[in-house]
């Protein structure tokens, strides 16, 4: 009986996980959404990201420093109170940072068997709360895959508890993904981190771009 039920268990983790990747390909349709990107340290912000994805390939990133908005190769940036312009030879050979929904399924490919804990509201939306205990090189890479290259490279892995939640709405898309870091760094500091990666305004996003920056990207904006 026990071996049935450990199988019957497998099972319903497989189709847990099988759904979640189903509700990635629901975040690749859809034509809109607006994002954050933030990270905090023993609960403290230290960095934050926010803007809109309008497909197939336009991104418009905002941070209390700059702005960059790109149309697949076309790309503008923008100091902060600055004017737009096209990005420098440096800023040109960094690589394109990846277009959110995509950032999510990469992190998705890292988690193992998922587990239920409870449902909230996200607000007016009804989410259920998945909760993954991640090993220590799943965790590395799903760190990596959020856009943290570096904290992947400072932590010691092998004395960290990681964990990730995903908020999956009754629509089948997912709200929020939440990265947890807890232990220490390489030469031994403790480490308390956070990401948070958070989707809203579905298929429903507007750019927040001046007309002539939509010009100059070849936008057009349904």
């Amino acid at each position: 009986m026990r071996t049935i039920g450990l199988a019957l268990l497998a099972l319903l983790l497989q189709d847990t996980k099988k759904d979640l990747k189903e509700a990635c390909g629901r975040m690749d349709q859809l034509k809109s959404y607006h994002f954050t990107l933030k990270s905090l340290h023993e609960g403290e912000e230290k960095f934050a990201i926010e803007g809109e994805y309008h497909a197939p390939a336009v991104l418009h990133i905002r941070s209390d420093r700059n702005e960059t908005a790109r149309n697949g190769e076309k790309k503008l940036v923008r100091e902060k109170d600055g004017e737009w312009k096209e990005p420098g030879l440096l800023a040109r050979k960094l690589p394109e940072v990846p277009l959110p929904h995509e950032v999510l399924r990469k992190i998705v490919d890292q988690v193992p068997a998922l587990k239920k804990e409870k449902s909230t509201k996200i607000g007016a939306v009804t989410v259920d709360i998945y909760v993954h205990s991640l090993a220590n090189e799943g965790a590395r890479k799903a760190f990596e895959a959020a856009a943290m290259p570096l904290l992947g490279s400072m932590a010691d892995w092998t004395k960290t508890q990681n964990g990730i939640l995903f908020y999956v709405g009754r629509d089948d898309l997912i709200y929020k993904v939440e990265q947890r870091l807890d232990g220490k760094t390489k030469d031994d500091k403790k480490i308390d981190h956070q990401l948070i990666l958070e989707f809203g305004e579905m298929g429903r996003a507007k750019l927040q771009l001046p007309e002539a920056v939509k010009e100059k990207l070849g936008v057009k904006e349904k």
